[in-house]
């Protein structure tokens, strides 16, 4: 297993189990369960997760680090720009 199939697997070995435990325990073990919201917001998540996902690890393997820093700078940038003008409270 290279280095870079290990970090995927132990990000996925981490944080499966927390979501999946998260989930259970709201849904089954508390009185009111998941709000109809959660799950609108997961399905709509699970969607874009499935396809970026690959294009993302495509990306990452294929472009220097410096621009995927300068990308992720040039987003942060744009969201809080876009948040400071919506007149979001």
């Amino acid at each position: 297993m290279s280095e870079q199939q290990h970090s995927h697997f132990c990000l996925l070995a981490h944080t499966q189990p927390d979501t999946f435990s998260g989930v259970y325990w709201r849904e089954f073990m508390t009185a009111g369960g998941a709000e109809q919201d959660a799950w609108d917001y997961w399905a709509v998540c699970m969607e874009i997760v499935v396809v970026m996902a690959p294009v993302g690890s495509f990306l990452a393997s294929h472009v220097h680090r410096q621009v995927l820093a300068t990308l992720v700078y040039i987003l942060d940038t744009a969201a809080l720009v876009s948040f400071t003008n919506c007149g979001c409270s």
